[in-house]
């Protein structure tokens, strides 16, 4: 690389971390963010980044539950709406569930063992 453009890359870091700067690009990127269009891409690209599941796929895996939650059959998202379950380990996408439901799964560590646990004792103390 030239002295010359060796200037510039080292100017233009200077420039970028001055707190003004990143004030003026922060506003501007949440300003594009709040666009429709952009926020489907976004979310496009973090499916296919995440979980290799394009927005179409997730949208037809949706559609095929119902519109409902995997696990609890809810039609009642939070404010995150429906989110991708997948296993950890394998990187799998089981289904769509809400967020609720999403976590639980995540608080017993995807344990089929735990779940019956659980089931079990509710059972009970139900009697």
């Amino acid at each position: 690389m030239s002295k010359h453009g060796k200037h510039n890359k080292e100017y233009y870091r200077q420039y970028n971390s001055r707190p003004e700067v990143k004030a003026r690009k922060s506003a501007m990127f949440k300003e594009r963010n709040k666009k429709p269009e952009v926020k489907l891409k976004v979310r496009n690209y973090l499916l296919i980044r995440r979980y290799g599941l394009s927005l179409v796929a997730f949208n037809s895996m949706l559609v095929g539950q119902n519109n409902c939650c995997a696990v609890c059959k809810s039609l009642e998202w939070d404010s995150r709406g429906p989110v991708v379950d997948h296993d950890h380990k394998t990187g799998k996408v089981r289904g769509i569930v809400c967020g609720r439901c999403n976590r639980a799964i995540g608080l017993i560590n995807d344990s089929h063992n735990t779940a019956r646990l659980i089931a079990e004792y509710l059972e009970k103390s139900e009697a």
